[in-house]
Parts: structure tokens; C-alpha cells; sequence
């Protein structure tokens, strides 16, 4: 299969904390919330691998642990965490593929995520690694 690309906007997903700070009173039935919107959601062709935008969670909620290790690993209730993990934009991920014949771990996808300051001075030795396995 040849190595094909387009240009889609992406969504931060419903836990991110950008998400949370736009939302915060947010009522329960708010369509974002929707098991149809969320199934959409998770069916759009692009999910698997990207190159910038937002990421695509292989778990439905996402604790973002590179900030958390960025702050010395305080608890996860900790308010600098979702403060932290807006200062961090998607670099590259890549999901398990069958068809590319790629599995990380239980249907796993990994992220490299960068400060916006370090992506434009080229400094990708600042990038961190988390993954997840779904």
C-alpha cells in the first residue's frame, strides 16, 4: 500500500483542557458529549496517524503524563497539570496499523509532543514520548 497524506483540521478531544476551560459549565447532554458524536469521532479515516494537529487518544480519557513528568510527577489532581500540558503541541502519532504492520502494545499509539518555542527553533532533542495502548 503506498504512503498516501491529506490536510484535515483537527479537534482537541472532549477531556483535553482546552476543551475543559472553553466548556467548563458544559450541561451533560451537550451534544460534544454524544455516544453518536464520540463514534464519529473515533471512525474519522485520519485518527491513526498525524502529523501536527491535535491528538487522537487511544483511551477515552487521556492523562497527559508528559506534562506530569515534566512537573517532578506531583498528583494527578494537580491544577498545574492541565496548565502544563497546554504548553505542548502534537509533533507526530502514529497508532497501530494492521495494514502498515504496525502494533505498539494492545492497539497502542505513539505521540511526540513539543512546546510551539522549541518546533520553531528546531530543537526536536525537547520532545517527549508518550504512548499509550488503548
Amino acid at each position: 500500500m503506498p504512503l498516501t497524506t491529506w490536510l484535515e483540521t483537527t479537534a482537541p478531544y472532549p477531556w483535553h483542557p482546552v476543551v475543559y476551560g472553553a466548556f467548563e459549565s458544559m450541561p451533560d447532554d451537550h451534544p460534544r458529549w454524544d455516544e453518536d458524536f464520540q463514534e464519529a469521532m473515533e471512525d474519522h479515516p485520519g485518527w491513526l496517524h498525524r502529523i501536527g494537529g491535535h491528538a487522537s487518544p487511544a483511551r477515552t480519557r487521556w492523562r497527559p503524563r508528559s506534562p506530569h513528568g515534566v512537573l517532578g510527577g506531583p498528583p494527578w489532581n494537580d491544577p498545574r497539570i492541565p496548565e502544563e500540558a497546554l504548553r505542548w503541541v502534537l509533533l507526530a502519532q502514529f497508532g497501530s496499523d494492521d495494514d502498515a504492520g504496525m502494533m505498539w502494545g494492545d492497539l497502542g499509539t505513539l505521540y511526540w509532543l513539543i512546546r510551539p518555542q522549541d518546533l520553531a527553533e528546531r530543537r526536536f532533542d525537547r520532545a517527549m514520548f508518550p504512548w499509550q495502548c488503548g
